[in-house]
């Protein structure tokens, strides 16, 4: 037996409640890109919910944070080590 919750999260809110993504935030946070991060967010929700409505969990999001970085950091334009790109 379980219940749903359905809980609003701002950036800081997901920062707390994901494991193992330290270093990733902490990179978002050095390139001050907490906005942008939160927009891939949306899209990603959007994309995981489809037509079905079903929100996806927070293991669900905490994975695709752990395990995506290198889209997550492209999207971001950020290099593989999570830095701010050169531009050339």
């Amino acid at each position: 037996m379980s219940i749903i919750i359905k809980k609003e999260l701002g950036y800081y809110d997901i920062k707390e409640e994901t494991w193992e993504c330290e270093q990733v935030f902490e990179n978002i946070e050095n390139a001050e890109k907490e906005e942008e991060f939160m927009n891939l967010l949306e899209e990603y929700q959007e994309l995981m919910s489809g037509n079905s409505g079903e929100i996806p969990t927070i293991g669900e999001l905490n994975n695709y944070i752990r395990f995506q970085t290198d889209e997550i950091y492209e999207y971001l334009g950020l290099n593989e080590d999570g830095e701010i790109e050169d531009e050339e």
